[in-house]
């Protein structure tokens, strides 16, 4: 298990000062009761599959292949695969609503750090997806403007151990350096930690404006 980790590690970007983190944050679409255009709107977090710009396949955490529609494209020129919230309604293909980019974190090892910093964000909640590949989590990040820039700020996460006893056991914790950046507005957010080459049980520690929180998911 130990050896899994730290090839995570390796094969991740471990320059640590330079994982800057940039987010545009669009404004939360109300939700409508009743028969509204959106009374039957899904939000799925989602592996989508880019080939040649266009989009391949999109596979939800549940498992579900969803209908591409003809006309979803992306910027990308090489093949890749992008982590995103989907907002849509079901359907042949699927009526794409508003999607969210959703950043797959940086894992940098303790060791590699000379100085951790654990600036304190809000933690709107964290789940073990339900394929059990991912740990999901949505953020607050204080920051100056309302555009929704996170700037200068930086997050990754954390490898501290690794334990092979029993099921095997990885510890983390979110590092984030507010960068002296004035904390007057919230922007949401979205994390997706890989974990399908990490042991059963995975730690993970936040420093949140009410102290730190713990967060323990099995797989």
């Amino acid at each position: 298990m130990a050896e899994a980790a730290m090839y995570l590690v390796r094969n991740l970007n471990s320059s640590l000062f330079f994982l800057i983190f940039l987010f545009l944050i669009t404004a939360c679409t109300g939700y409508e009761t009743g028969d509204g255009e959106l009374s039957d709107m899904r939000a799925d977090y989602a592996d989508v599959v880019v080939k040649q710009g266009r989009v391949a396949s999109i596979v939800t955490d549940d498992g579900v292949s969803l209908d591409v529609p003809p006309s979803l494209m992306y910027a990308e020129k090489n093949d890749t695969m992008l982590r995103r919230l989907l907002y849509y309604h079901q359907g042949s293909p699927i009526q794409l609503l508003r999607q969210v980019a959703v950043g797959i974190p940086a894992v940098v090892s303790s060791t590699d750090i000379t100085e951790m910093k654990t600036d304190p964000v809000t933690l709107t909640a964290s789940w073990l997806s339900a394929d059990k590949r991912y740990v999901n989590m949505q953020l607050g990040i204080k920051c100056g403007s309302t555009d929704g820039e996170i700037q200068r700020q930086v997050l990754c996460l954390c490898l501290d151990s690794v334990s092979q006893s029993d099921a095997g056991a990885a510890w983390f914790t979110l590092y984030h350096d507010q960068a002296d950046m004035p904390q007057y507005y919230t922007n949401d957010v979205y994390l997706s930690l890989p974990v399908s080459g990490l042991p059963d049980i995975i730690h993970l520690n936040i420093n949140t404006y009410q102290g730190c929180v713990q967060r323990t998911f099995v797989k």
